[in-house]
């Protein structure tokens, strides 16, 4: 393993910093993969032998009395100035002095929510669906297309929720000729999600779905290396949808798959 991802994602395995589903998530694949079963060996010494070495330091008294005296001043104001001690005037003072700060946090966090919505979001879309066109490309060849196969959603659903910790939409999208060959477990960008492989005549269809903040996004349908590939969010749940069907047969499927989740 030298996947930095993968790395970053057993590192927070260990500190106990992912949520319940990705803990399962992992948990599953240390349980299966010998090489993040070695590579967490690996770290777990690493920290045992930092925590058994590292030295500690405590604050010196001086350096603490400097800190809370500096803490204990006010900012000179105007009231300086005209001879009126602030003292007499400290919801006042504090209000002045703080002013300026309180609009400098207001912008910084309307800038943060601009950037966010026009620069980081389309960013991480375009990281997640091109890991979404790497997994499709990949599974076929250097692992089995599914772990479990099976049409049934009473089998596959279980299954899935018992992996990720929530409940996984699995439907046949009315569709003439598809048809649903089973799921996996798999992983974009570091977070660990549901894998639905459906197949349309000789075409692969890949549906990945996973948790999202997000909702209620639209279908937007991209060309990436050759495949197509479509992507929304609904439900509190992220889809991203990837094929070499043609881009207006793939669009048809999503949106199919997309309103029959819906009604599910």
């Amino acid at each position: 393993m030298n996947s930095l991802p993968e790395l970053q994602l057993l590192g927070a395995y260990i500190d106990d910093s992912l949520d319940q589903a990705q803990r399962l998530a992992v948990r599953a694949r240390i349980e299966r993969d010998a090489a993040w079963r070695d590579e967490l060996r690996v770290m777990q010494r690493v920290r045992e032998a930092v925590q058994a070495n590292a030295q500690r330091y405590a604050t010196p008294p001086e350096l603490r009395e400097r800190i809370c005296a500096s803490a204990r001043r006010r900012p000179a104001g105007w009231w300086h100035r005209v001879g009126v001690s602030w003292r007499a005037l400290p919801r006042w003072g504090d209000a002045i002095a703080w002013r300026p700060l309180g609009v400098a946090l207001s912008v910084a966090t309307l800038t943060l929510s601009v950037v966010n919505i026009t620069v980081l979001q389309p960013a991480r879309d375009e990281r997640l669906m091109q890991a979404a066109v790497a997994s499709h490309l990949s599974a076929a060849i250097t692992r089995p297309l599914v772990e479990v196969a099976s049409p049934d959603r009473d089998t596959l659903q279980p299954w899935l929720a018992q992996r990720l910790g929530f409940l996984v939409p699995v439907v046949v999208p009315p569709v003439a000729q598809v048809s649903l060959v089973g799921a996996r477990l798999d992983g974009l960008d570091g977070r660990p999600v549901a894998a639905l492989v459906y197949r349309l005549r000789d075409h692969v269809v890949h549906a990945f779905i996973w948790r999202a903040t997000d909702d209620g996004a639209t279908v937007t349908s991209a060309s990436m290396r050759g495949l197509s590939v479509d992507h929304w969010s609904r439900g509190g749940l992220r889809y991203c949808v990837v094929s070499d069907l043609p881009q207006a047969q793939l669009l048809a499927f999503a949106q199919s798959l997309a309103d029959a989740n819906h009604v599910h």
